[in-house]
């Protein structure tokens, strides 16, 4: 079995990110077809930042959202997809290389990341997509108060 042998880092995200998405059907046998969606729709992704943004639901299952940051104000609204905010704040991180041939890397991350004490329980975990080898799996912390 593949083993995650990443560390884990600090993350400053310096501002919020405006992301409109494609919920998956069902996580995480949907999570492909909500991804094929959202490609399909905005067509041209060069030069576009992507974002898989999950949290447990009420079913003690994952919600899965495949989302893109927005390119100009209420891009949403085009496609009909829903909208969500990533929060400007400091993450815990963990970036994983050639993800695809590693795709079980993901969900050990963040099996990692939300064993962290000081993890914000509200946050949705997001997935980064730097570029098509790179992945950063990030969980935001509490903020201190």
């Amino acid at each position: 079995m593949l083993q995650l042998i990443c560390k884990m880092e600090i993350y400053l995200q310096q501002k919020e990110v405006s992301v409109f998405y494609v919920t998956a059907t069902s996580f995480p046998d949907g999570v492909k077809e909500a991804w094929e969606k959202l490609h399909k729709m905005i067509q041209a992704t060069k030069g576009r930042n992507f974002f898989g943004i999950s949290h447990g639901n009420e079913n003690g299952g994952i919600t899965y959202k495949a989302a893109v940051e927005e390119s100009f104000p209420n891009e949403a609204e085009k496609y009909g997809c829903g909208t969500s905010i990533i929060p400007q704040g400091e993450y815990l991180s963990i970036t994983i290389h050639d993800y695809m041939n590693h795709l079980p890397l993901i969900g050990q991350a963040f099996r990692r990341l939300l064993a962290y004490p000081e993890l914000d329980d509200i946050t949705p975990c997001v997935e980064w997509y730097k570029s098509d080898k790179e992945v950063i799996s990030i969980v935001r912390k509490k903020m201190n108060e």
